[in-house]
């Protein structure tokens, strides 16, 4: 006769199978990150007082947006306010800079 073995701990612990997870994906690093999106919003918002000011101003606007989407609340702030506020003094220097030339 066989010899009936006792529930411990020890032995259920022992005859326990592992749990198997699934394998880990290697996340991609994302290829613009949402502080450069910050930073570029920035920028463009800069570039909008000397250049092209209603396209600049939109894509200051989009790329700070995108960056309060991606929880850079600072900068993303930031980059519209900085994207509309010389964005809008571009535009109206820009025409009244025209009318002079």
């Amino acid at each position: 006769m066989a010899k009936k073995r006792k529930n411990t701990k020890s032995s259920f612990v022992r005859s326990a199978k592992p749990i198997r997870s699934k394998p880990q994906v290697a996340r991609k690093k994302p290829i613009i990150t949402a502080h450069t999106m910050g930073v570029l919003g920035i920028v463009s918002g800069v570039i909008s007082f000397f250049l092209l000011p209603l396209f600049f101003l939109a894509v200051g606007v989009i790329l700070g947006a995108l960056a309060l989407h991606n929880n850079q609340k600072h900068l993303g702030w930031i980059a519209i306010l900085v994207s509309l506020v010389l964005g809008i003094l571009g535009f109206l220097l820009s025409g009244y800079l025209g009318v002079l030339a």
